[in-house]
């Protein structure tokens, strides 16, 4: 008996959940995949309190060369 397509779908595992590792789920995702993000830290939108992570954030020509090749440059922009 033939498994249904949904079973068929590889799985990758994303370990960190920064932003390289997000954008490369949403490649992976984009190409089909199921995907699963690992991340160490705690959601920092559902923490009480945030420490010890903190990014200056800036967004390039390159960042939203990315962001587009995912379809996200228009809403994340």
């Amino acid at each position: 008996m033939e498994k249904p397509a949904e079973y068929k779908k590889k799985v990758i595992a994303v370990v960190g959940g920064g932003l390289v590792g997000a954008l490369n789920a949403c490649f992976f995702a984009k190409r089909g995949f199921h995907v699963e993000i690992f991340e160490a830290r705690e959601d920092i939108r559902k923490a009480n309190i945030v420490r010890g992570r903190s990014i200056n954030l800036a967004l390039s020509h390159r960042g939203r060369q990315a962001l587009k090749h995912v379809g996200l440059e228009e809403k994340v922009h």
